[in-house]
């Protein structure tokens, strides 16, 4: 009840061009308000099916109420493509004091059955009447393809939602920026895709580098592709890296470089999904940080696409004529007809 409050902002960090302060609300809270803050599926937004695996859903819930809130629920359903209910869980913990959060795990986990996207929708609920139920149902998704791997969550809300800044780095520098992703089988890397915004102009040089990843930590460089600015290249928004670069069962950096030829590449990037220790970057040659260490907690816009071969045996024939062979690659398409006599 005092008659003089003041409300005071200070500002830490590095890296950054400015801050900005907006819609700050100040009020009385509710009796009981048990919020969802946050919800987890997998540290990724798409991946590969045959990168796919278990995946152990947890939702973070806060108590914005001026009393505890007793008998916290979370309840988990989520949809494949037709809107059916694949997975469900309960997430539960007795009592939240008033002001308290807390990271609830689901007891079971979940396995996606096929390429698909899919929705997980969580929803808190208290043994007392919550005053506020807008903020009781969180949703995030996983989309599961046949060759998109991706942290950003711009991937699932659009750019325009969550694209929250663009990075780069002062002429006469250069930075090294990218993700770390997971080979869980044996695929190749066709290419790295990046996003960035339309400041390059036509001559600057723009890499894609591919780093072996272990403990943490970014190990030797395995390829490296290099990319022109032209003309039928500008404005730059989506920019793309053939490779076509076997990856065997493991961990991998990949990433872009912005050479020191260039002013600022301003590389996009979004928030609200960041796993530590999965998106690094390097300064000058320097160490490969923790973007956090760096001074920010945000994902670049640098996704993978892959490709994992397959093959048809085919037994007990005499004779095979196969009319029409199609042959896919980058950039080569061929068709012709065959005979082919198995001995």
């Amino acid at each position: 009840n005092s008659a003089n409050v003041k409300i005071k902002f200070n500002y830490v960090g590095d890296y950054e061009y400015w801050w900005l302060i907006d819609d700050i609300f100040v009020y009385a809270p509710a009796d009981f308000d048990v919020a969802i803050d946050s919800a987890y599926v997998s540290e990724y937004t798409a991946v590969p099916f045959e990168q796919s695996g278990t995946y152990t859903p947890a939702v973070g819930v806060v108590n914005l109420g001026a009393n505890a809130a007793t008998n916290v629920s979370v309840d988990l359903n989520i949809y494949d493509g037709t809107n059916t209910s694949v997975f469900t869980s309960t997430m539960t913990q007795a009592n939240l004091a008033a002001g308290a959060s807390a990271d609830l795990v689901s007891a079971t986990s979940f396995t996606p059955s096929g390429v698909d996207l899919y929705l997980a929708e969580f929803v808190v609920s208290i043994t007392e009447a919550d005053a506020i139920v807008s903020n009781d149902t969180f949703i995030t998704a996983i989309d599961v393809t046949d060759s998109l791997y991706a942290r950003d969550f711009a991937y699932l809300a659009g750019a325009q939602n969550a694209v929250t800044q663009f990075l780069g780095i002062g002429a006469g520098q250069s930075i090294v920026m990218g993700n770390v992703f997971d080979v869980t089988s044996s695929t190749d890397l066709v290419s790295i895709e990046a996003f960035i915004n339309a400041t390059v102009t036509i001559g600057d040089t723009v890499n894609a580098r591919l780093y072996s990843f272990a403990a943490n930590t970014v190990g030797a460089e395995i390829a490296m592709q290099e990319k022109i600015i032209t003309a039928a290249d500008t404005p730059v928004i989506l920019m793309e890296f053939t490779f076509n670069e076997p990856l065997s069962p493991g961990q991998y950096y990949m990433a872009i470089e912005e050479t020191n030829s260039i002013d600022n590449i301003a590389l996009w990037f979004s928030d609200d999904i960041y796993t530590p220790n999965r998106s690094k970057g390097s300064i000058d040659g320097g160490a490969f940080l923790d973007f956090i260490d760096l001074g920010f907690k945000n994902v670049p816009l640098i996704r993978a696409n892959l490709h994992t071969p397959t093959s048809t045996v085919l037994q007990d024939c005499e004779d095979l004529i196969i009319s029409e062979v199609v042959i896919h690659s980058v950039g080569f398409k061929f068709s012709s007809r065959y005979w082919i006599p198995i001995l």
